[in-house]
């Protein structure tokens, strides 16, 4: 179960990353569109950009969150299952030897 917890781990840092790389873009548009900072960009146009690739990587992110949580139920579903069998068997076998 350490690979399901390092996909999570991998998971959350590159959240982690997107969101302070979001919010920072965020901010610097403010900065722009209120005068603070100069730039040579139109800060209502690169916010709509920007908009747009946060929509696209959400999405994206959210799939991938899917396909994480499908992989990991799966991995949970076989651990159980060979656990189970494991004590079918031993049931069975200690069951025997007393009958």
């Amino acid at each position: 179960m350490s690979a399901g917890l390092s996909v999570i781990s991998r998971m959350a840092e590159e959240f982690e990353q997107r969101s302070q790389v979001f919010g920072d873009d965020a901010k610097f548009l403010v900065e722009v569109k209120s005068g603070q900072v100069e730039a040579s960009l139109n800060p209502d146009r690169e916010l709509r950009r920007l908009k747009q690739m946060f929509e696209a990587w959400k999405k994206d992110y959210g799939s991938r969150l899917r396909e994480t949580k499908v992989i990991l139920n799966k991995l949970g579903t076989e651990e159980g299952a060979l656990e189970r069998v494991k004590k079918k068997w031993w049931g069975r076998r200690n069951s025997t030897r007393y009958t």
